[in-house]
């Protein structure tokens, strides 16, 4: 269902997060196989969060994805009509 090889290539390029390639992509491909509920509603949610590009990414302190200039308020509007939509699927 999903393609997780540029995510790979993004692990494969730091050197503290390429021992995850040992075991993540078997994990995937396990957690791909088995059923979560309603899916496709967590998909089409997914796919109403922003698109930008983030200009950070940090995974080592935390994880945050943010960028330098903020989202539009008809974003921001957009992201929490959809966290609000997946909150109610958990």
């Amino acid at each position: 269902m999903f393609s997780f090889s540029a995510f790979y290539q993004l692990l494969a390029q730091h050197e503290t997060l390429r021992p995850w390639l040992n075991t993540l992509p078997q994990q995937l491909s396990d957690w791909e196989q088995q059923e979560h509920g309603d899916m496709a509603r967590w998909v089409r949610a997914l796919q109403k969060f922003p698109t930008n590009k983030p200009d950070i990414i940090d995974l080592k302190n935390e994880v945050s994805v943010r960028n330098e200039v903020p989202i539009t308020d008809g974003e921001k509007k957009t992201f929490r009509k959809s966290i609000t939509f997946t909150s109610s699927l958990a």
